[in-house]
């Protein structure tokens, strides 16, 4: 059976572990940004369709070590690329180097495994394909630490993060995949109404409603796939059909508000895109302004924390009015991203639990505050 690699932003990895799992995928492995898993190739469509914590979705077809330039012709021989694509496709060769004495250039690397692959369709066909860096048929994964070379093919293309419906985001806006999956880390689970006080483009709420009403990320896109000659339009076409159908209403509401009017401007546009408008309701709201609206709800958010927007010292006393504001949320359950270790603390509130998390670069926390 096919073994795939689902790959994620990092902290993010038992999450995306338990929603392959829920897809039909059997987790052989996983650490906090990536997840081994293995399926047939119905499954593997059904997780680009319908995953949304991965980046995308590679399948491992090599691994091997490598001590002299050599050594990777010979090893690349062994498998035959020329049972994805046709001579008149394109590919693009993805390298990446680390400690390695045989190539210590990527880009050495790389066209080192372009010219394995092309000498086996030249062999094949007296016809090699193009190279393609922005729209390739097939992209070629390869990584090299110290003498170990491991080689992967990518299923999903352009990455599973993309959705499609943020036409327009605010300054710093966290990419789709982090949002889908600080929601299903938390302790939410659609157990209550959601509310993000400081909002921006709205994309955390925007991918709990989503989840909510079971509309899967992948049903509108294409995917790197489709343009391999194994590729089973059939298998494709039912799964297809079976995720869309399961798409459904939900009681649920999501609630956004955010200073900017511009942030709510675009919100509202981007919900609209996601098709969740009817569930999520955007308004213009200070901060200061924000109280329980209901008995018992959650609250995720990401508010500025100075790395991207405002600067720490500003940022202090803000957060030292955050703890006053949150503190009034009786029965309510909060979760805070933060890339700061010390304003959290102005808040004088304790979490209970604690999430490493990366947005991009930025090392962040994922605090869970229960307020009695």
């Amino acid at each position: 059976m096919p073994v795939f690699v689902a790959t994620t932003q990092r902290g993010l990895g038992a999450a995306l572990a338990e929603e392959i799992s829920s897809l039909g995928g059997r987790v052989v492995k996983s650490n906090d940004r990536q997840v081994q898993f293995e399926s047939n190739w119905k499954i593997c469509y059904k997780i680009n369709m319908g995953c949304s914590i991965a980046s995308r979705i590679l399948l491992t077809i090599l691994d091997f070590n490598v001590y002299k330039p050599d050594d990777l012709y010979h090893h690349l021989q062994q498998h035959d690329f020329t049972k994805y694509i046709r001579p008149d496709q394109t590919l693009k060769v993805s390298a990446k180097v680390t400690n390695s004495h045989a190539f210590r250039d990527q880009r050495f690397l790389a066209q080192k495994t372009k010219d394995a692959i092309v000498d086996q369709f030249m062999d094949k066909y007296d016809q090699r394909p193009d190279v393609d860096n922005e729209n390739p048929s097939l992209t070629i994964v390869i990584k090299m630490v110290d003498t170990k070379v491991s080689v992967a093919l990518d299923t999903s293309g352009n990455p599973l993060f993309q959705r499609g419906y943020r036409r327009k985001q605010a300054e710093a806006s966290m990419k789709e995949n982090l949002a889908s999956g600080i929601v299903r880390a938390s302790s939410w689970k659609q157990s209550a109404n959601l509310y993000d006080p400081m909002c921006g483009a709205g994309t955390i709420l925007i991918e709990a409603a989503r989840w909510a009403k079971k509309m899967y990320p992948g049903l509108h896109r294409r995917f790197a796939f489709e343009h391999w000659k194994t590729f089973q339009h059939d298998a494709y076409e039912e799964v297809f059909q079976e995720l869309r159908n399961e798409e459904c209403s939900t009681p649920l509401r999501f609630f956004g508000y955010d200073i900017d009017s511009r942030a709510i401007e675009m919100a509202r546009d981007n919900a609209k895109a996601a098709g969740v408008d009817d569930v999520v309701e955007f308004k213009q709201l200070a901060i200061k302004d924000f109280k329980a609206f209901e008995e018992k709800a959650t609250v995720i958010t990401n508010p500025p924390y100075g790395e991207r927007l405002g600067t720490v010292e500003e940022l202090m006393d803000f957060y030292n009015q955050l703890g006053e504001i949150f503190y009034q949320l009786k029965n309510w359950d909060l979760w805070i991203l933060s890339g700061n270790k010390d304003l959290p603390a102005k808040m004088r509130l304790k979490a209970q639990h604690r999430l490493p998390v990366w947005n991009s670069e930025i090392e962040c926390k994922f605090l869970h505050y229960p307020i009695y």
